[in-house]
């Protein structure tokens, strides 16, 4: 059940990064090409999608390192690693993978004779810009886990403060902002723990003075942890 569910919410992910992509190509187009007018836009985009821009992006996202839980991660904040983050959004992620596919397109677009190399030049001169787009595009979608313990300290103050002048409209307001805070802490508060768990099974190693001197039950156990 929980797979079909996984599986469906990846489903429903992919399609929204391909609509966010498919909006942006146009979007960019429009910028690169100002003295075209919409229907040459158009055209030229439709080409694009005759040459597999969209499963061009497909392709991108199913090599992803665990795309299953990252790309849903993008757009729902619930990451196991802050590097499936970095994996997704940074480098060898989405955006190069799109840059990518756009090249590979015109290319082909440009030996097939279906744009003129002016055309083509105009795209490739331009395609940062597109990129740009999409990756605005995304950021409109994801929101990546943070966590700011200044922040939080300021909440817990305010709400300190306003307990002493017994003002239960602006504790309900600051509390509101707390859960918040400690909703996005989630991911740094399983880092942490984590962390924790590592150094224990670090110190109980240290003190059996190696790996190998621990029994079978005892190696179990420690790795059930990590």
């Amino acid at each position: 059940m929980e797979l079909t569910q996984n599986l469906t919410k990846s489903n429903e992910v992919v399609e929204k990064i391909l609509d966010t992509a498919n909006n942006a190509l146009e979007n960019g187009l429009k910028a690169i090409l100002p003295d075209f007018i919409e229907d040459d836009v158009l055209d030229i985009k439709n080409k694009f999608l005759q040459e597999g821009f969209q499963e061009g992006i497909r392709e991108v996202i199913n090599k992803l390192e665990d795309v299953g839980k990252s790309v849903v991660g993008i757009f729902t904040g619930n990451f196991d690693t802050i590097e499936q983050v970095k994996r997704v959004i940074q480098k060898n992620g989405i955006l190069d993978g799109i840059s990518e596919v756009i090249d590979n397109i015109l290319k082909k677009l440009l030996d097939g004779n279906k744009i003129s190399k002016e055309i083509y030049n105009f795209i490739k001169n331009g395609k940062n810009q597109i990129i740009s787009t999409i990756e605005k595009g995304l950021e409109g979608l994801y929101k990546e886990s943070s966590f700011n313990m200044d922040t939080l300290n300021q909440y817990c103050s305010e709400w300190k403060k306003q307990y002493n002048e017994k003002d239960y409209e602006g504790m309900e307001s600051t509390i509101k902002k707390i859960k918040q805070k400690l909703n996005s802490s989630k991911l740094v508060e399983e880092t942490i723990k984590e962390a924790r768990d590592i150094e224990n099974i670090q110190n109980y190693i240290n003190e059996k003075g190696s790996i190998d001197a621990l029994s079978e039950d005892e190696r179990a156990l420690l790795e059930k942890t990590y």
